[in-house]
């Protein structure tokens, strides 16, 4: 994700761009980790944290390809 912020340097506006990089290692066996990735019922079961559901996911696997899910609260608020 790159985007950009403004600094003041000197009161004087300089846009600089921003880069965020993260990643992490997960002993898993990599078949079960692709699945949990990419089986819309698998997604359910795991991408909602706490009190949350989610109650709908589609993964489109294509290049360019666009993840799809929406996450719910108990209260009934949703982020698609």
């Amino acid at each position: 994700m790159t985007t950009s912020a403004r600094e003041s340097t000197s009161n004087q506006a300089v846009d600089t761009p921003l880069s965020l990089n993260m990643s992490r290692t997960i002993r898993a066996d990599r078949r079960k980790v692709f699945e949990a990735w990419t089986n819309p019922h698998s997604m359910r079961a795991w991408f909602a944290p706490g009190n949350m559901t989610a109650p709908t996911a589609t993964n489109d696997l294509r290049v360019e390809g666009i993840p799809r899910r929406n996450e719910r609260l108990d209260s009934g608020a949703q982020w698609c």
